[in-house]
């Protein structure tokens, strides 16, 4: 049977774990681990980070998408933005879950990772940015796509302001960035690309496309490197 997950060494601290086309990241840390992002839950998640580590794991997800969620259940104690609580509750209840805000900064000794809200994909996506190491984990904001910019919750205005906040407050503070999906290896400039993305978008200047998949309720659009999800059809 073939598994529906795999594992390998990011780097002495990151351990990346592939679930069918969604990344999650174990960073260790002296005392204890954080776990950013659950996946589908369709796999024992739980007996996977125990052959990592021996450590006390807490999660921390990115945001509240089914694909970064599905697995929280394995876990006592789950952190996301509260702008996200509703959409969470909507598949999985919100009981014990707790906030993160941005600017807050959870120190795991080897690293500490700074919290950074960036509305738009849904309105409680977040990023976590290690200044140590100059790493920053992105969830699906910064990604070369498709990314979904359909249905309640997301907001391409709101997606727009957060990417311009990134490169005017961060641009400079990351070499490495950590999608949660695609290529993993991306280039720390593409927020630009996709803030110039998204405004073709808005302004009518892409071609609307059929989806990849064609259950989906929305058109497939590119422009430049990256690409999106956006719209009904």
């Amino acid at each position: 049977m073939r598994e529906n997950y795999s594992v390998h060494k990011y780097s002495n601290e990151i351990t990346i774990i592939e679930n069918i086309g969604v990344r999650m990241f174990l960073v260790q840390g002296r005392g204890r681990d954080m776990l950013v992002d659950t996946g589908f839950g369709n796999f024992d998640l739980k007996k996977i980070t125990e052959e990592l580590t021996d450590k006390e794991i807490f999660v921390v997800n990115t945001h509240a998408d089914r694909d970064h969620t599905g697995g929280n259940h394995y876990f006592d104690t789950i952190y996301m933005h509260p702008s996200d609580f509703d959409r969470y509750a909507l598949s999985a209840g919100s009981n014990g879950l707790l906030p993160l805000f941005h600017g807050d900064v959870i120190d795991l000794g080897s690293s500490c990772w700074e919290i950074i809200h960036v509305p738009g994909h849904t309105p409680g996506s977040i990023m976590l940015l290690d200044r140590r190491s100059r790493t920053l984990i992105s969830g699906d904001t910064l990604q070369y796509g498709p990314i979904y910019m359909f249905g309640e919750g997301r907001n391409m205005d709101a997606y727009i302001c957060s990417l311009e906040m990134l490169e005017r407050r961060y641009h400079d503070t990351y070499d490495v960035i950590l999608p949660s999906h695609g290529n993993i290896d991306i280039p720390c400039d593409i927020a630009k690309d996709l803030i110039a993305g998204a405004k073709d978008i808005l302004a009518g200047n892409v071609e609307k496309e059929p989806p990849e998949r064609a259950a989906l309720p929305s058109y497939l659009m590119k422009t430049g490197k990256v690409s999106f999800y956006y719209g009904n059809r």
